[in-house]
């Protein structure tokens, strides 16, 4: 979609620049409402199957989910700023990350509690790489 379409491309261009886009002619309150739309029904899908695979419902059970999106997006080369990124690696990110939760599963010693500290020192580490990887090279 972010691709082959032109809401796709207009999409990027708003997350690199908003002013820019703006001043090039894009609709960009539409823009954003149609982005929102599109964001809430598929975050009422997931709450759903949520729903169908608990069989209860309470506000807080993503709430859980929220450190590892934002490091499954920075692992796959998103960008934080906006303005590149793919869905493989993205995918790439999802498969990395599930093996070595399993891989940390299957020591019975190590608490959950640590599992989330190493996603947070994982995303850290990674926030900081996309931040030196993105510096821009004095000339000499």
């Amino acid at each position: 979609m972010l691709e082959k379409s032109t809401y796709g491309t207009k999409l990027r261009l708003y997350g690199t620049n908003a002013h820019v886009a703006k001043f090039s002619g894009i609709n960009t309150t539409g823009l954003l409402f149609r982005t929102y739309i599109t964001s809430s029904i598929c975050a009422a899908l997931g709450g759903l199957m949520m729903l169908a695979t608990y069989s209860s419902a309470r506000a807080d059970y993503g709430s859980n989910y929220t450190m590892q999106a934002i490091l499954l997006i920075v692992l796959g080369g998103v960008s934080p700023n906006g303005g590149k990124g793919k869905i493989s690696g993205v995918i790439t990110a999802i498969v990395l990350l599930k093996m070595i939760e399993a891989g940390i599963n299957r020591f019975r010693s190590v608490s959950t509690y640590y599992v989330t500290l190493i996603w947070g020192a994982v995303l850290i580490l990674a926030l900081v790489i996309d931040y030196f990887s993105q510096k821009p090279k004095k000339a000499k």
